[in-house]
């Protein structure tokens, strides 16, 4: 079976298909050149892809990113707190008027 959504029944059918259509002299032909094609473009995708991964990857350094989430954790944990006591103070005010 092919990989993907064409099983072996379909594979057959198009197979059949094609040599109805083209003829048994020029099927195999324009079977080699769309295994080209194909091919190709696989090649093609593929360097894209790893082009793509390189160029995002370059100069990231795992120590560094680990550094800055830390940082970012810190000053999220920091608001977090801040924005806690400020709740909180209306509240102690409010017990203090009430004493």
């Amino acid at each position: 079976m092919i990989s993907g959504a064409i099983g072996f029944g379909e594979l057959i059918l198009i197979l059949l298909a094609a040599v109805l259509v083209l003829g048994p002299d020029k099927a195999p032909q324009t079977a080699r050149q769309f295994g080209r094609v194909v091919r190709e473009f696989r090649q093609t995708i593929n360097g894209v892809t790893d082009d793509l991964k390189n160029n995002l990857t370059d100069g990231l350094d795992a120590d560094e990113m680990k550094g800055d989430m830390d940082a970012i954790r810190r000053g999220q944990e920091a608001s977090h707190d801040f924005i806690r006591d400020l709740i909180k103070e209306p509240e102690d005010k409010q017990k203090d008027k009430d004493e």
